[in-house]
């Protein structure tokens, strides 16, 4: 292993100095990706195992329970299907409750945030007094994450529509690999791939935690597209939320989740945005409706909301972007408007940066 890691230093060392920089950090993006990639092979190969096991074991219980039924028919002809409506009745309701206790303690885990080990869908049923035992210790998990959160009052940001949000300005690095043009499946697209962490990005989210966002808008000032029939020139952006994601409680502890992509797109006018200061809701066509997850403006919703600190990839692509022309982009701007709570002794224990 130590052979492996030297060899690769000296790859990226072998880099020419004026681009070292700038190679280096795409790699370190790439490495990110295939680590996410790998944990999620071997997440669904170690699923498929179990799976694998499962019916093997359903297999043999079968052959036990058309054995041991074939035994009762001499006593009772009636008693086999009997017992085995009632055993199918309560295996089911069994697993019903599992389920609904697993999406509980995930939903206290996520909304809370908390440690509290979620149950897990590979684990034998449990019995009454188990899953009794098991709903008590949810609920007592519950009372405290809601005492928790009843001690900090959510803000909302910005305040008015007009007000820009909380801006993330690309680096020299990621705007180069943004208006870097990229070939796929014949069409050409403009994209980019940044991460996001707490510690990294301290200066923009300042004292914030447990921050759930609203909108997510990515401002490309210089970029040129034709006008559409409306006599306007709208930009079309897709902003991918790649599911690895943290999430601070109010003691700036991070806790991580893995869930599914989040695709989000974005649309505005940007014959109406030559600079950043002329950023505002105004020029944008359109409202994500990520906010209805959270709050009780919208219809209750089954999906969790998302928070910044994730890997995100932005896409620009020529097939929705008639004319499209990336050359006068100066700088890049990922705009994030949301809620959030404040943590405890916000700067007693301040990140560095």
């Amino acid at each position: 292993m130590a052979k492996i890691k030297k060899l690769f230093e000296d790859y990226r060392n072998a880099f020419p100095k004026e681009s070292r920089k700038y190679l280096n950090d795409s790699i370190d993006v790439y490495e990110e990706l295939v680590k996410s990639r790998n944990g999620a092979i071997m997440e669904y190969n170690s699923s498929i195992q179990l799976l694998f096991e499962n019916m093997g074991l359903v297999k043999s219980l079968k052959a036990q329970a058309d054995d041991l039924g074939q035994k009762s028919i001499a006593i009772d002809s009636n008693l086999p299907s009997v017992v085995h409506w009632f055993r199918r009745a309560r295996d089911n309701l069994r697993l019903s409750i599992m389920q609904d206790l697993n999406n509980q303690s995930r939903a206290i885990r996520y909304w809370g945030l908390n440690e509290h080990p979620p149950l897990t869908d590979a684990m034998p049923l449990m019995k009454a007094v188990s899953l009794g035992n098991k709903r008590q210790d949810l609920h007592q998990v519950f009372r405290r994450c809601l005492e928790r959160y009843a001690a900090s009052v959510r803000n909302i940001w910005p305040r008015e529509e007009k007000q820009q949000g909380l801006s993330y300005k690309f680096s020299g690095e990621n705007l180069a690999n943004l208006k870097t043009n990229k070939t796929v499946s014949g069409i050409e697209k403009y994209i980019a791939i940044i991460r996001l962490d707490p510690v990294t990005t301290h200066h923009i989210f300042g004292n914030y935690v447990d921050i759930r966002l609203r909108q997510v808008r990515l401002w490309l000032p210089g970029v040129d597209c034709k006008k559409d029939y409306t006599g306007h020139k709208k930009l079309t952006v897709d902003l991918i939320h790649m599911g690895d994601e943290t999430i601070q409680n109010d003691n700036r502890q991070d806790i991580y989740f893995a869930h599914d992509r989040v695709q989000i797109s974005f649309y505005y006018y940007v014959d109406q945005v030559s600079k950043i200061e002329e950023a505002t809701s105004d020029k944008v066509f359109g409202t994500q409706q990520i906010e209805d997850s959270f709050t009780l403006s919208g219809n209750k919703s089954d999906i969790a909301a998302i928070g910044p600190f994730a890997t995100w990839k932005m896409v620009i692509s020529s097939e929705n972007n008639e004319g499209l022309n990336m050359e006068g982009v100066r700088e890049a701007f990922l705009e994030f408007r949301g809620t959030s709570r404040p943590a405890r002794e916000a700067y007693a224990a301040r990140p560095s940066t």
